[in-house]
């Protein structure tokens, strides 16, 4: 549902930062946001089994996460 929707808000109001909740954490998402509407994602690396695999953008997530960036979604959460 994240792409979708990522698709008709940046139709809508184009976007820079993409903020979402670990929820939504997956290659997949963050390879759309970033190549296709090409804004930055900021997605935290959830945690998986030991048969996952954390690659390319959520791995770039799992070591550099933009800690003070990311605070600033609450002030969304809030509205």
């Amino acid at each position: 549902m994240l792409r979708s929707l990522a698709d008709v808000a940046h139709a809508l109001s184009p976007f820079g930062w993409l903020l979402a909740d670990a929820e939504l954490d997956s290659e997949r998402n963050h390879r759309h946001v970033r190549e296709k509407i090409r804004s930055l994602s900021v997605i935290p690396a959830k945690r998986g089994g030991a048969s996952w695999q954390v690659r390319c953008y959520r791995a770039e997530m799992h070591t550099e996460f933009p800690r003070e960036l990311y605070r600033r979604r609450a002030l969304v959460e809030s509205v």
